[in-house]
């Protein structure tokens, strides 16, 4: 697994190199480097990055993200794969209301109970005002156990699960569809079941079965009728879920998307909607 993962950044990096070395700006190249290295792992910190929602450089798309999460509505994410799902749900944290000091002490209790001694905030987060909101993605082949906890057993203590550790931030699903229906509805219980706790949902899907609908890398090749039955599954899915805003995530390539002007920073879009005390 460790030598995928390896393989799998060193592709990337080769994708965006040879389209960066096309830029004869060196600013410009080192920008668009840092914009499209947006998904770190352990391995992948070397420039320090600081996720931001700058480098979404579309005001549409910032404007949507921000009015759902001003009214804490959930967010469903539709494109094809590498375009961007994931940098886009990474950078809502940032931009939810500031946890109080109670709750900061309830989220450093849920962590030290599950022995993370690691803090709640995500590494990719790391630039965000203090006491921000964490982010969790757990993989789509999560048993139900590992997202809503287990419960007390005789000499074992219950553990929260995932759903816990996104309390008071997000909770991405990647791959909606792929989750199973029996773990999406424990999950809306447990939601319903303490919705002041409860985080906030930010899902992502594909567009077709194939996944490459309007997509400029690759072809889609399903039919009408196969896309329109794997749209309807997926509308009941989020249905299920209560997904309030559905975005669709736009195609742009590298060098058009250099062109366009940085959005506004988490820290601007903070202090409009929270002022000074974010």
């Amino acid at each position: 697994m460790a030598y995928l993962y390896e393989f799998r950044v060193r592709r990337v990096r080769r994708s965006c190199a040879s389209e960066i070395t096309r830029l004869n700006d060196p600013a410009a190249a080192a920008a668009a480097f840092r914009t499209f290295m947006h998904c770190r792992g352990p391995r992948r910190n070397a420039l320090n990055h600081i996720a931001d929602m700058s480098e979404l450089r579309d005001a549409a798309l910032i404007g949507r993200i921000v009015g759902a999460v001003a009214k804490y509505q959930s967010i469903l994410l539709v494109g094809p794969p590498g375009i961007g799902k994931t940098m886009i749900a990474r950078r809502v944290p940032g931009i939810m209301p500031p946890l109080s000091l109670r709750m900061t002490a309830d989220l450093e209790a849920i962590y030290e109970r599950c022995g993370m001694i690691e803090p709640y905030l995500d590494a990719s987060l790391r630039s965000a005002p203090p006491r921000s909101a964490p982010f969790r993605a757990p993989h789509h082949t999560a048993s139900t156990v590992a997202l809503l906890g287990s419960r007390r057993r005789k000499g074992v203590a219950p553990k929260p699960g995932e759903i816990h550790l996104a309390r008071y931030g997000v909770l991405f699903l990647d791959e909606l569809r792929e989750f199973r229906v029996a773990t999406l509805a424990a999950i809306v219980g447990e939601i319903r079941s303490a919705p002041d706790f409860a985080p906030l949902i930010v899902a992502s899907t594909h567009p077709c079965p194939c996944a490459w609908r309007g997509s400029s890398h690759r072809a889609c090749h399903c039919s009408s009728r196969a896309i329109d039955r794997y749209q309807r599954n997926v509308g009941h899915v989020a249905l299920m879920l209560g997904i309030e805003v559905v975005i669709n995530v736009p195609n742009m390539k590298l060098t058009d998307q250099l062109k366009r002007e940085l959005g506004r920073t988490t820290a601007e879009i903070r202090t409009q909607l929270y002022g000074r005390r974010s």
